[in-house]
């Protein structure tokens, strides 16, 4: 992993949370010339490059970047032996323990691991995401560019509770269980961090008009 990896990432995750709403004021950006220097001082304990911030209700979401498996520096391959995989998921369970109990995360709130070693996410990675429910996990390399600025990802956004109503009236809806789904696992509703029961306005390119809009 070189720096310039890790600034780009972190560029990309402040967009994710500030398109999810989120208050950038509380979230440090660095200059590149200041970022080489933090970068020294780069662990998986180290925070210095960690973010958290709230949205207006004041759900929280953290962001932790892990460097190594147990803070060892030769651990930057990816995991190709059990050995790697107990010692990869007891290191990320440690900080999991740690940043909730220390940051009292509940439900509602979001905690983030960016992966910084190997080359791609690992299945152990996924697996250890989905025994948790407030946990997100991307790997490093996923972040290298923000997928909502391709010109082939239409303009998604996540309706709220009053709009959802108004959709069902409208389209005589006694459940949105009619309506087309996106799988969780989805690189774009990852992005939002859309859970169950949330309602999507997508809005595609249209021949008669600007734009049309899907849910």
């Amino acid at each position: 992993m070189a720096e310039r990896q890790l600034y780009i990432a972190r560029k990309t995750v402040i967009e994710m949370l500030t398109d999810r709403g989120l208050n950038s004021k509380y979230i440090k950006g660095f200059v590149p010339s200041d970022f080489e220097i933090i970068f020294k001082h780069f662990t998986n304990f180290s925070g210095v490059f960690d973010i958290e911030t709230k949205d207006d209700y004041g759900h929280k979401t953290i962001v932790k970047f892990i460097r190594y498996i147990n803070d060892n520096k030769n651990s930057i391959k990816n995991l190709s032996c059990v050995a790697d995989i107990i010692s990869a998921k007891s290191e990320l369970n440690k900080i999991y323990n740690f940043l909730r109990s220390t940051k009292n995360l509940l439900l509602q709130d979001t905690l983030i691991f960016i992966i910084c070693y190997g080359d791609q996410i690992e299945e152990c990675h996924l697996k250890f995401e989905e025994e948790h429910d407030i946990l997100q996990i991307f790997h490093i390399s996923q972040l290298q560019f923000n997928i909502t600025h391709h010109k082939l990802v239409p303009k998604h956004i996540l309706i709220d509770e009053k709009e959802k109503t108004n959709l069902k009236n409208k389209l005589y809806l006694t459940t949105f269980d009619k309506l087309p789904t996106i799988l969780g696992t989805d690189p774009v509703a990852k992005y939002y961090n859309m859970k169950n029961n949330d309602v999507c306005k997508v809005l595609r390119p249209s021949k008669t008009t600007a734009q049309h809009p899907f849910y």
